[in-house]
């Protein structure tokens, strides 16, 4: 069986192609170029506390990086936070995985790579996000006894400082760039554009629409619509830093205003959770992205 480190240096050396194709896309979206007008990179966002994050494309072992410990949140943010949420409907469970659980089995607790490479829970996404648009119900992948939901945190729920209203954001394929074969779906290997025949067999990676979209993670099960997990790693793409907000089940909030890019071991810290809302750090309009979402369910 393959090592942790070993799998993680596998996903690294797949995923160096797509810098170019993101920050392309995110040109796009802003308007800065026209789609079919090439451009390089623009210049990377340099966090502003984890200087010291390792070049994506150098080549050696993945170097996880140990996040020092969350600010608690603020009492503004708390009272923020507390506001009545709505009545969020749970999304469906998909015809195959977990669901109504006995209780030897939910007692088992579960690690899982969130990796958006789950053949259900790509297959289940309107079009299997062929285009990378990743819309209701979004990605969904079981874990144990439950469902890890990754999803647009709408405004609805904490209200508008605390979610957006793009109705997606995209899942980029990690062997090349999107593009166009004339029909269908297909991605750029070297300069030909090559057709997907099944577009639900290629893992991906998420990228948000803009900087300021919310997204969030949790997990479910039939009949309990927040189950308490651990996050215990994230990998944050080549694109701009990301701020990290948690909800310990206790209630209280504590947050991540940096973290760059890089692998980030966060279990020492956030253990018993119930939610993860992420967004771009700081003000930039810029793209985030994130893969490898290691969760313990509970």
């Amino acid at each position: 069986m393959e090592s942790e480190a070993t799998m993680h240096m596998k996903h690294r050396h797949e995923k160096t192609a797509r810098r170019s194709a993101v920050w392309l896309a995110a040109a796009v979206a802003l308007g800065l170029i026209g789609c079919n007008e090439l451009a390089e990179p623009p210049h990377q966002e340099t966090p502003d506390v984890h200087d010291h994050t390792p070049e994506p494309d150098e080549p050696g072992p993945v170097v996880v990086l140990d996040a020092e410990a969350p600010r608690p949140a603020t009492a503004a943010e708390v009272a923020a936070l507390a506001v009545a949420r709505a009545d969020l409907e749970p999304p469906p469970v998909p015809a195959a995985g977990p669901s109504i659980q006995s209780s030897a089995s939910s007692a088992m607790a579960a690690t899982c790579t969130i990796g958006f490479a789950d053949y259900i829970g790509l297959l289940i996404l309107p079009n299997q996000a062929g285009n990378t648009f990743a819309l209701p119900p979004y990605y969904i992948q079981g874990c144990g006894s439950g469902w890890v939901h990754v999803k647009e945190n709408d405004v609805a729920r904490y209200g508008p400082s605390w979610g957006s209203g793009y109705g997606h954001y995209h899942l980029g394929y990690e062997v090349g760039g999107y593009c166009n074969p004339g029909g269908g779906y297909g991605v750029w290997i070297g300069n030909t554009c090559v057709r997907l025949n099944d577009p639900a067999a290629h893992p991906r990676e998420l990228y948000s629409h803009l900087g300021d979209e919310w997204i969030r993670i949790y997990v479910y099960k039939s009949g309990v619509s927040e189950m308490t997990f651990d996050l215990r790693r994230i990998t944050v793409n080549p694109t701009r830093p990301i701020r990290l907000w948690f909800r310990k089940a206790s209630g209280a909030w504590y947050v991540w205003n940096n973290l760059g890019v890089g692998t980030w071991n966060l279990a020492q810290y956030s253990s018993g959770i119930r939610e993860v809302l992420i967004r771009g750090a700081g003000n930039s309009a810029l793209p985030y992205g994130f893969d490898d979402v290691v969760v313990r369910v509970n």
